[in-house]
């Protein structure tokens, strides 16, 4: 079942308009909670904001609390659904290896600016203890999906690694000396 046929005719009008209008990549900021069609599009006709980054830094600069309709609350909540999501998506990808994980640092940027394309990067580094650091950078044309798919290579990557170590120790007959922790 399509999940737009439970929406009102009128949102779903308004839906079909924006993504006839708009910008592919602007469709992708109604996946924010609190961001339905006609924020949207008051952000992108008031601002300029076409993806994901751009709201990011309107929201950084205190930009979209000026628009009529937003305020601070609105704009705090954006910069946290971004923060929960990237978050969550961790968590979920590298819970398994907490205490093998020393830090997480991500890094998220728009290569091309405002001239759009394949060029959201999520440039992710996981300091890990007593491994080389496992770095993964993905660039996708969706935020989100640079984010999800940076996370869970991280994941396999550190699994991998950890199962090298693993298997480096029993076949070198360290095991009963050395002790790793899973």
């Amino acid at each position: 079942m399509d999940s737009s046929a439970t929406l009102p005719a009128s949102t779903r009008a308004l839906l079909e308009r924006l993504h006839k209008e708009l910008p592919a990549a602007v469709t992708e900021l109604l996946k924010i909670p609190g961001l339905g069609p006609k924020r949207v599009r008051a952000l992108y006709d008031e601002l300029h904001v076409k993806d994901i980054h751009a709201l990011k830094r309107a929201a950084e600069q205190g930009q979209i609390r000026a628009l009529h309709g937003f305020g601070e609350k609105t704009e705090q909540h954006i910069l946290r659904a971004l923060r929960s999501h990237a978050e969550w998506r961790l968590r979920f990808a590298l819970t398994y290896f907490d205490n093998r994980i020393q830090r997480v640092v991500m890094r998220l940027s728009d290569i091309n600016g405002t001239r759009g394309g394949t060029d959201k990067r999520c440039h992710l580094q996981v300091v890990l203890k007593g491994l080389p650091d496992v770095v993964i950078e993905d660039t996708e044309a969706d935020l989100y999906i640079a984010i999800d798919r940076a996370a869970d290579r991280a994941g396999r990557t550190i699994e991998r690694r950890l199962t090298r170590q693993r298997e480096l120790v029993r076949s070198s007959g360290l095991h009963d000396t050395v002790s790793i922790s899973e």
